[in-house]
């Protein structure tokens, strides 16, 4: 019984002992099925096809694998699946390091000639010393821009012709005065391994250090072939990417491995390893970067988790590997491309084993690939549309609407001056790689996806071919110069409000930039550049455009009306003229500004945007939201003003028409003043109404306005106080951007809005400018010629002619006829009737001027009618209307007749003629008739008809 009791104890105990154990090993499993939902989303996002996942928590490890180490024979991943693991590799090397450094073969505190003694290092001109601790914590003062230098190489020697590719290297700064991340420090590294250990490095890193830590699958070697195939995100997908050998940096980047070896990898990390603790030893001797520290191939979080991670990236592969030597957990990602996800997906795996708040709010970091997918498209976009252009040239050119002009001066100048031009965008292209990174374009190629060239190479094909669609429009040039015209305006356009985005880009980034001051000049110059000169230019065009449209807009509704008859012409209202040649014209005239602007505003705003998408996505696509719900409600509203706008237009229709009774009928006005002052009033009120009209639709027009510019006010402010609150994720620089572009975005989004009204202008006016020439049928070709004119009338009949007026109401219109009516030559008819009876209508219908409803008109027997019969007279009409110059009469040769005329008709102390026109037409109501008297004489035609004689 006693030896029960004292059992008891010890069965509690082992019974705690057993279910702690339990409860560890059950929420061990809950966090990896949670790590294994997170995973499966961002893997997703990241566009990854392949990975490999390996976790160890409480002394549990667990191995994951996700998708195909081959897509495209469905091969899945594995434990066993090999993947090289990036600058993950450098904690490998720094291992190696430390253990001739704890054997005392290498001196962390020597001189790097010691051990290779023609490797040299300049700063400013001058030779330094850099140690071999330097190079350890990436503080040697090596740009990390170097890795371009790494040449493509598998031989034997390809690690000595790495490091000799910085043999004389201008280092950025002093060594040991601060940390910059350069990859080539694990060549020199390796290099001297390899001097000091007398053998390869892939030979010593074999021996000493995989075979040791019983790592029987890792690998070194960037030149060995893996059935993984790697992969690299290339217009929004995976696709298969076969890099560049570069065996020289096999230290730094290089090392083979599985999730099977990566365990063991991690273990060793966690472990008590003597040569582990010395490579977690972080360089405190500068300033932290990022809040880590960098030791022997690992980074030292210094944000109070003490975890030790570090990130790989090779052109087809990624991985990442963090622990916690405190909680005894970590984890290891291998993947087999080049996603920028794997290290945003491997923190927040960490973040999940340390039970640590996993934010759901979060922005991913973006690559390159959406940004330069969206160039390409654009450029490809642009260059189908070329194409279409010039099949749609030759077609012109088959069907003679172009024709073959020989180059002109002028033409060949701006050939030169474009190609001039052009020379500075393309050597700026051809520089980019150098001015971002350091990389020329060969060596660039490795690291960026595939968008990236092409989206160049689209650009310098749509800027060359863009300048040989020119230079053939030039020599097939288009017949309407309208045509010629605008394709550059709307290309100078868009290029301008490219620029205009790129501006503030390069404004908001260079704040970040590790672009060289004159890089970034160059750039901004050549940037700035096209948008001044482009901006000029459309403007210039602009102006050329918009008077030579009004010009040939006025010449076709005065073709249109000259074309119809005065039967008809008469009937369309004065003030309609005077509006639809001038206020409707110079509308339609200005509209083209309007457009060009609107093109260019939006082509700004999308560019913005997809600028701000690239640096936070959901934060922009809100933006996007809020702004398109609140132009629906401006746009609504502009479209409300436009019944205010033919309201003011009709108003104003009707001011006018008072304006020419004032002009005409003022003697009529003068003989009483009340009437006078009852006309004045009208037009006071006319005016009032006209003006009341215009400023409820203008009102209404800045309303909508208002409302975008309030919007982005209200942005301004939701961005610079509410975003961190709404995205907790977004950082700082982020939120500068977004403040500094909508800044920037308010003139092109309230230049948006405020054309609308503009639009509506533009409708209002064409509307009124096609219902004019449409009540305005053409009856006759003026161009064409008129029937030969009979020397002599012997012989007018009328015969059973009638005429009436169209009347819209009901009541009976007004009528002459039948006429019947026959003149011989040398007779003077009179034609008496009282007020109404007549006359006057008679008088059109005999001129041609009325075309009669009935009967017929003949001139020696001959029927004659409209412009042929409107031939054979010369008038004067009631009231005479006297022209300032001469029509359609011959004066040359004819001074004397003119003089003997003037002398007659007791004009000649008033008027004179020179080159057929009058001095003045000022003179009294009988003086204006005899006037008219002369022309008719001048005329000499067969038939003469004088209206209130």
């Amino acid at each position: 019984m006693k030896l029960f009791i004292k059992l008891i104890p010890a069965i509690v105990l082992s019974l705690v002992i057993n279910n702690l154990a339990f409860g560890q090993q059950t929420s061990t499993k809950s966090t990896f099925s949670k790590v294994d939902k997170e995973v499966k989303t961002w893997m997703e996002e990241g566009k990854i096809p392949g990975m490999s996942l390996v976790l160890i928590k409480n002394g549990q490890v667990e191995f994951k694998n996700y998708g195909y180490s081959d897509l495209e024979r469905k091969t899945s991943v594995t434990e066993n699946t090999l993947f090289q693991i990036g600058s993950c590799s450098k904690a490998f090397t720094g291992y190696a390091l430390m253990q001739m450094v704890a054997s005392n073969e290498i001196d962390l505190e020597a001189n790097v000639k010691a051990y290779i003694p023609w490797l040299n290092f300049t700063y400013q001109g001058k030779k330094v010393d850099v140690k071999i601790k330097h190079f350890l914590h990436h503080t040697s003062g090596i740009p990390w821009r170097s890795i371009s230098k790494i040449p493509e190489s598998s031989g034997a020697d390809a690690l000595e012709k790495t490091v000799r590719a910085i043999q004389n290297c201008e280092l950025e700064t002093l060594p040991g005065e601060s940390y910059e991340y350069a990859t080539i420090n694990y060549d020199v590294l390796a290099m001297v391994i390899q001097k000091v250990s007398k053998q390869s490095f892939e030979s010593y890193m074999k021996t000493h250090v995989f075979e040791k830590l019983g790592l029987t699958e890792t690998l070194i070697g960037a030149d060995i072939q893996l059935s993984t195939v790697g992969y690299k995100n290339s217009f929004l997908a995976p696709r298969k990417y076969d890099a560049p050998i570069y065996s020289g940096n096999n230290a730094a980047g290089y090392i083979i491995s599985n999730a099977k070896d990566m365990a063991k990898w991690l273990k060793v990390q966690l472990g008590n390893d003597s040569i582990v603790r010395m490579s977690h030893i972080g360089d405190q001797t500068v300033a932290i970067h990022g809040e880590s520290l960098y030791a022997a191939g690992w980074e030292l979080a210094m944000d109070g988790t003490q975890s030790i991670y570090h990130a790989g990236l090779n052109p087809n592969f990624t991985s990442y590997v963090s622990f916690n030597r405190v909680e005894q957990c970590g984890v290891v990602i291998l993947t087999n491309s080049d996603s920028q996800l794997t290290s945003f997906i491997g923190d927040r795996v960490q973040k999940i084993l340390l039970g640590k708040e996993v934010p759901s709010n979060v922005q991913p970091p973006k690559g390159i690939d959406g940004t330069f997918t969206l160039i390409s498209s654009v450029a490809a976009v642009f260059l189908i549309l070329l194409v279409i252009f010039v099949i749609r040239m030759f077609v012109q050119i088959i069907q003679g609407k172009r024709a073959f002009r020989k180059l002109q001066l002028s033409d060949l100048k701006n050939i030169l001056w474009m190609s001039a031009s052009l020379a500075p965008f393309i050597v700026g292209i051809y520089l980019l790689p150098d001015a971002m990174s350091g990389f020329n374009w060969a060596s660039i190629q490795a690291w960026v996806p595939n968008s990236f060239v092409w989206a160049f190479d689209l650009l310098n094909i749509a800027i060359l071919a863009t300048f040989g669609v020119y230079v053939f429009g030039k020599l097939f040039p288009e017949k309407s110069k309208y045509k010629q015209m605008l394709p550059s305006i709307l290309l100078v356009s868009m290029l301008t409000g490219l620029s205009g985005v790129m501006i503030i880009m390069m404004v908001t980034s260079s704040l970040n930039s590790v672009m060289s001051i004159g890089y970034l000049s160059f750039y901004y110059g050549l940037i700035l550049i096209v948008y001044l000169l482009g901006r000029r230019f459309v403007q210039k065009k602009l102006i050329d455009f918009t008077n030579s449209l009004m010009y040939d807009l006025r010449i076709r509704i005065i073709q249109k009306i000259f074309s119809t008859s005065y039967q008809k012409f008469e009937k369309i209202d004065n003030e309609r003229v005077y509006t639809t040649l001038n206020d409707d014209v110079i509308t339609i005239g200005n509209s083209t500004g309007t457009f060009v602007t609107l093109f260019t505003s939006l082509v700004t705003v999308i560019g913005a945007f997809i600028y701000l998408a690239s640096i936070a996505f959901w934060a922009t696509v809100t933006t996007i939201v809020v702004i398109a719900f609140l132009t629906i409600i401006g746009f609504y509203i502009i479209h409300t003003t436009r019944k205010y706008f033919e309201g003011a237009r009709d108003s104003q229709n009707g001011f006018v028409s008072l304006i020419n009774g004032l002009i005409d009928g003022y003697k009529e006005l003068s003989i009483q003043k009340n009437k006078k002052r009852i006309y004045r009033d009208e037009m006071s009120v006319s005016a009032a109404t006209y003006k009341e009209k215009v400023s409820l639709a203008d009102l209404k027009a800045f309303d909508a306005s208002l409302v975008g510019e309030s919007m982005l006010v209200i942005l301004l402010g939701v961005a610079a106080i509410g975003m961190r609150e709404l995205f907790p994720s977004i950082e700082l620089y982020a939120i500068m951007n977004f403040v500094m572009v909508l800044l920037y975005l308010i003139g092109p989004v309230n230049g948006i809005l405020q054309s609308a009204p503009q639009i509506s202008h533009v409708m209002v006016a064409w509307k009124r400018i096609q219902g004019f020439t449409e009540e305005i049928p053409s009856s006759s070709d003026i161009e064409s010629e008129a029937a030969e004119r009979v020397p002599i009338v012997e012989r007018l009949a009328i015969q059973d002619a009638y005429f009436s007026y169209e009347t819209s109401d009901a009541e009976k219109s007004f009528g002459i006829g039948p006429i019947n009516l026959e003149a011989e030559k040398g007779e003077v008819i009179f034609i008496i009737g009282g007020n109404g009876s007549g006359k006057t209508t008679l008088a059109k219908l005999l001129t041609g001027l009325y075309a009669p409803d009935k009967g017929s008109i003949t001139v020696n027997n001959n029927s004659y009618q409209g412009h042929d019969l409107s031939e054979l007279y010369s008038c004067v009409f009631s009231p005479a209307h006297l022209f300032k110059k001469m029509y359609n009469v011959d004066w040359t040769g004819r001074e004397s007749e003119i003089e003997s005329y003037l002398h007659d008709l007791n004009l000649s102390h008033k008027v004179s003629i020179e080159n057929g026109e009058f001095n003045t037409i000022k003179l009294s109501s009988g003086q204006r008739k005899r006037l008219a008297l002369l022309q008719c004489y001048m005329e000499d035609s067969p038939i003469y008809l004088f209206d209130e004689w």
